[in-house]
């Protein structure tokens, strides 16, 4: 499942705007927990940007996700 929120500033304050929730499809059912979190952030992404129309977004994701984006071409396995 992919849950997030989008928020907008307002002052030091973030301001829920949007809400997604999608069901991801039957193929990722088998995949590990950590590539469901990547799918979701990309699901996520492409939400948003059709609300923020191509404005400037800041993701906050597990640390799960961020380390397997940081993975140089060399070490990815898959």
């Amino acid at each position: 499942l992919a849950l997030g929120v989008l928020t907008q500033r307002l002052g030091s304050w973030k301001r829920p705007v949007g809400y997604f929730s999608k069901q991801l499809n039957a193929v990722s059912a088998g995949w590990p927990s950590h590539l469901w979190a990547v799918a979701a952030t990309v699901l996520l992404i492409q939400e948003a940007r059709k609300l923020t129309l191509g404005k400037h977004i800041e993701v906050f994701v597990p640390h799960m996700v961020t380390t397997i984006l940081d993975v140089t071409g060399a070490q990815r396995q898959w």
